[in-house]
């Protein structure tokens, strides 16, 4: 896989800001926008000679690139940053996807082979590198979602999406949505930490009902009947840890019960434990 061919700025063109040039690659997506110095080669040879920065400090050049990629054409800004090989010094010359308002406007690619590896379509790398962080965020990807109101429709803050048309078998793990905290290098003393956190904000606006409102939710309308609808693995203290906020409102879920025997309707939970089939049993009264 190779850039195949550079057509540069037609008559006329050469020596506007912006100008563009047309690349012709058989190169997936992945590849043009994941290799630091996709265009050095092409630099160092004369087939591409980038215009200046856009503006001081700038990375990227005022000139584009139309690239053309396993999956069709895509609008690039051609970043100019240092430092490359001594034959382009002192700028690594990389490709970066035009966005729109501050993010591509569609980013989709195509990988066809069976062990691709590790790819991600979209990376967000943010690195932190004071000695301990005292204040403000830090966020590897975010998706924010500002709407007015609603009474139909799906918002999705974040919106993480697997579309299976095979086999899932063995050792493979599909997951719509992942989250995973690594702690090899950590050192932790007392700090909240999760993989996973929800939370429902600091204040609340007008609650005429609060029928269909959830911390978590899992729904499943398929006819498949899951092994599971929670799947804990590992060590912790406790398998619930339930803060009542002080009895504040909302906390009906934990009440004083007497010790007499159930009654009313009984029903048990099967919960398995290292394989072995346990059974809580509940009641809609206790005598």
């Amino acid at each position: 896989m190779a850039i195949l061919d550079i057509n540069n700025p037609p008559p006329g063109e050469i020596g506007n800001i912006p100008n563009w040039v047309s690349i012709n690659t058989n190169d997936t997506v992945s590849t043009i926008l994941g290799t630091t110095g996709y265009l050095n080669n092409s630099v160092s040879s004369g087939a591409l000679t980038p215009g200046p920065v856009a503006f001081p400090g700038s990375q990227i050049s005022t000139t584009m690139a139309l690239v053309n990629t396993q999956t069709g054409p895509l609008w690039c800004n051609i970043l100019m940053a240092g430092k490359g090989p001594a034959n382009v010094a002192p700028f690594n010359y990389s490709l970066q996807a035009q966005t729109v308002n501050g993010a591509p406007s569609l980013f989709t690619d195509t990988v066809n082979i069976a062990a691709p590896g590790i790819v991600r379509a979209l990376t967000g790398n943010m690195i932190g590198t004071a000695t301990t962080m005292v204040s403000g965020n830090l966020v590897g990807v975010r998706g924010a979602l500002n709407v007015v109101g609603a009474s139909g429709g799906y918002l999705y803050g974040t919106q993480g999406k697997v579309i299976a048309t095979g086999t899932l078998s063995g050792t493979s793990w599909t997951i719509g949505t992942f989250g995973q905290l690594d702690v090899s290098q950590a050192n932790i003393n007392g700090g909240s930490v999760a993989p996973i956190w929800g939370d429902w904000g600091q204040t609340s606006g007008t609650l005429t009902s609060l029928v269909n409102t959830y911390g978590i939710a899992m729904t499943n309308s398929t006819a498949a009947v899951l092994n599971a609808q929670i799947y804990l693995f590992g060590g912790a203290t406790n398998l619930l840890q339930l803060n009542t906020n002080s009895g504040g409102v909302g906390t009906t879920y934990v009440q004083t019960a007497t010790t007499g025997a159930l009654s009313g309707t009984v029903k048990k939970l099967a919960i398995s434990i290292d394989s072995v089939t346990y059974y809580i049993p509940v009641a809609t009264a206790v005598a």
